[in-house]
């Protein structure tokens, strides 16, 4: 991340950094990990899942083989995907799960 000044796309004002009040106030939209699915349940499935599929499924398609440290949906909870399904999920990395999400999938 840069020391230049940016603007805040929510506030408008000149950072260094992110906007402290703007993230507080996305964090309170967002609301807790716990209200939008990630439980005791799903922290249990993640484990398992990633233990047992623990190489990043992209990663892999590029021939590379990268530690899973992040469990995507295939189909998007907001869609209608089954949450706790393994069919309905794939073990990426880090990397790789940033550039799914930002493409919307």
């Amino acid at each position: 991340m840069s020391n230049l000044p940016h603007w805040c796309p929510r506030c408008r004002k000149a950072e260094i950094g992110p906007c402290c009040s703007c993230i507080r106030a996305t964090d309170r939209q967002r609301g807790t990990a716990a209200a939008r699915g990630y439980d005791g349940t799903w922290q249990q499935f993640r484990r398992i899942f990633l233990n047992t599929n623990p190489i990043c499924r992209d990663c892999e398609a590029d021939g590379a083989s990268r530690l899973a440290s992040q469990v995507h949906h295939i189909h998007k909870l907001a869609d209608g995907g089954a949450r706790l399904d393994p069919e309905n999920c794939m073990g990426l990395c880090h990397r790789h799960h940033s550039i799914r999400t930002a493409k919307g999938e």
